[in-house]
């Protein structure tokens, strides 16, 4: 659990947000994994996963949940929109150090309640150092439990964990088909078409405010209205576009599926994109006023990462950029406001379209600029992006691959 307040120590006059007090309790879901991946030569290299089931077959297993009071005014009550699932846990000289840590953001505890950031904690619990060997093992408890505080942007407070984690026996997992199943053999040909991120600069606008009255009171977001200001500034980052069809197929069919030739036939031609983009400089900014006149709330977080989405659309191209899953929500501060799902369902934060033809040119330029209107849990509003993408052409590459396709009995 998390308790927290606003800290004169810590900035919270700066902030406005001398007059929350709260807390944000999760209690782990009963299953999940630790999942150890070796791999490289003679395994010298190591990643290992906590791994927590948040759904079960009776629907979504315990999120954080957030319970906020704005002095004697209001109370915000709030769950974490996509919850704990996974973590990356550091691999150093042979062990691993085990817990749920949030240095990085990794662990979210955002909500649209206001309150500290994960990076703000360091940690929700306490780590254990265990080898490599003896998490292979298994067989094993870990008392992740133990009591910390913290004072960092506006507030101040204390975490206090009572988690242990339980391994049984360790099981192989075979990525192979299962013994003895039926396959048939298929040849499938790929063109993919790598990009560099030359640039994504401008500023995304979202302005909001809370919905009437009663929808806006579990969230304390009558009478509120903000701003909210994403600026990524990156200039590190890919984007790969893949065209995929029967090996049978034409070659300039699918380069034409993905705007690389002007003839060709797209159809039947399956096309998908995937990238991200880095910054050191990105930001978020947001500003909340209250029709009460209660002081504002203004802060800052970096805005340090995203991805890409690629669709084709006939002849042409639309290109989404979103928050990705399994890190900070792009929109939150330690103000209150909306979350990215709010936004859309996938977590989309702005879309560009273009021409297809545009990817003959090996210097891409697309514009990111679809405005458009939003409603979510507590608030409303419009979302202005104004975002300039440029992407330099770096490699084509073709290959056919021989694929096993399971069949009926």
């Amino acid at each position: 659990m998390v308790r927290f307040h606003g800290d004169h120590a810590a900035g919270c006059e700066v902030l406005g947000t001398c007059a929350y007090a709260g807390t944000v309790t999760w209690v782990p879901p009963p299953d999940g994994s630790v999942n150890i991946v070796q791999y490289g030569a003679h395994h010298r290299h190591t990643d290992v996963v906590l791994f927590f089931a948040t759904y079960d077959a009776n629907g979504p297993a315990q999120v954080p949940v957030a319970q906020v009071q704005r002095g004697t005014t209001g109370v915000c009550g709030d769950v974490a929109g996509s919850g704990f699932d996974f973590f990356d846990l550091p691999v150093r000289a042979g062990h691993v150090d085990v817990g749920v840590r949030t240095d990085r953001g990794d662990a979210r505890i955002e909500t649209r309640c206001p309150g500290p950031l994960g990076s703000d904690l360091g940690r929700l619990t306490s780590i254990r150092r265990v080898s490599v060997g003896g998490l292979r093992r298994g067989r094993v408890a870990l008392d992740l439990s133990g009591t910390h505080s913290f004072r960092r942007r506006g507030f101040a407070g204390s975490i206090e964990s009572t988690v242990t984690l339980e391994l049984g026996s360790p099981r192989r997992v075979n990525s192979g088909p299962p013994p003895h199943e039926r396959t048939r053999v298929r040849h499938v040909r790929y063109i993919t078409s790598r990009y560099a991120l030359e640039q994504l600069s401008g500023v995304e606008q979202i302005a909001f405010s809370g919905l009437a009255d009663p929808l806006c009171g579990p969230f304390d977001a009558c009478g509120a209205a903000g701003t909210i200001a994403l600026s990524p500034s990156a200039r590190k980052g890919d984007l790969t576009v893949v065209a995929e069809a029967p090996a049978s197929r034409p070659r300039r069919d699918l380069f034409a599926a993905i705007g690389l030739a002007a003839q060709g036939r797209r159809s039947g031609v399956e096309t998908y994109g995937y990238g991200r983009w880095v910054s050191d400089r990105g930001v978020t900014t947001a500003r909340v006023g209250r029709a009460d006149g209660s002081p504002p709330c203004t802060d800052t977080a970096g805005l340090r990462t995203g991805v890409l989405d690629f669709a084709r659309r006939g002849s042409s191209l639309r290109l989404a950029y979103a928050s990705p899953y399994g890190e900070p929500d792009a929109l939150r501060t330690r103000c209150p406001g909306p979350v990215k799902t709010d936004l859309s369902e996938f977590g989309t934060l702005a879309v560009g379209r273009s021409p297809l033809a545009v990817l003959r040119h090996r210097r891409v330029v697309i514009h990111l600029n679809r405005r458009r209107s939003f409603r979510g849990d507590g608030y409303a509003g419009t979302v202005t992006p104004d975002l300039t993408l440029v992407l330099r052409r770096t490699s084509v590459r073709e290959r056919v691959a021989v694929e096993r396709i399971p069949v009926g009995p």
